[in-house]
């Protein structure tokens, strides 16, 4: 039974690994996508910038894309912190069960 431990316990931190790459490559993959969007709307503002109307709605569509940006970015952040926590406890349990070095 102890080694079923041992092992579920290996598994829980591999996936908590799995995890937080998985995250920061999500993270870095959306920040590139963030990115192209940004050219995006100062395209559309240097292309219409004769039409005020039209730049004023862009405007509050890269309002919303911001807010959205800024909410996205905090529901990461929260989710990594989460994650690491996580993975730190259940690296500690594992070290005072010998499974793991606490600090692999």
């Amino acid at each position: 039974m102890e080694d079923n431990e041992k092992r579920q316990l290996q598994d829980k931190i591999d996936d908590y690994k799995k995890a937080i790459r998985t995250l920061e490559e999500s993270k870095d993959e959306i920040n590139y996508q963030d990115k192209i969007i940004e050219n995006i709307f100062s395209d559309m503002f240097l292309q219409f910038k004769h039409d005020a109307e039209f730049c004023k709605s862009i405007s509050k569509l890269q309002q919303s894309v911001w807010e959205a940006k800024t909410f996205k970015d905090s529901k990461f952040s929260e989710i990594e912190s989460d994650l690491k926590s996580n993975l730190k406890k259940t690296r500690e349990r594992a070290g005072k069960r010998g499974v793991v070095k606490v600090w692999d």
